[in-house]
């Protein structure tokens, strides 16, 4: 992960990108300088979004999606659209922690202030401390 983050920043001329990203299918970039940025491997811009988010990461199952966290919320851009939808407010959740997409699309993990777990759609959010306690106190029992 740090040396993709690394061959990205060589290819991109933009000296105020940060948060680089690869798609699944490496067929696009993104990174965040005054915007969300979009580019294909020859550099190209494809779209830019100004909606803000911070640290993107692309869909796993679909390259024509990415994730990111805006203040107190999860937004997933549609990059052929340019459709937002926002996930339900979660409070805690704030800027630098960043939002990931599971391997199957269906969950992300985030933090605000604890790493949890919350499904695609804003239900059922669990903490992964919750589950390790959980554990814990099973294996003491044995």
């Amino acid at each position: 992960m740090v040396l993709d983050c690394i061959l990205i920043f060589l290819l991109i001329s933009d000296s105020n990108a940060k948060y680089p990203a690869w798609a699944v299918d490496g067929s696009k970039r993104a990174y965040i300088s005054d915007s969300l940025n979009i580019i294909d491997t020859t550099n190209t811009l494809i779209t830019s979004f100004k909606n803000y988010i911070d640290m993107p990461d692309w869909g796993s199952v679909d390259t024509n999606t990415i994730c990111g966290s805006n203040g107190h919320f999860i937004l997933i851009i549609h990059i052929k659209t340019g459709e937002l939808d926002s996930l339900t407010n979660i409070e805690g959740l704030g800027w630098g922690w960043g939002v990931k997409w599971s391997p199957n699309g269906e969950y992300f993990i985030a933090s605000d202030g604890s790493w949890f777990v919350i499904n695609k759609d804003g239900t059922n959010k669990w903490y992964l401390k919750d589950t390790v306690k959980k554990r814990m106190k099973e294996y003491e029992k044995k």
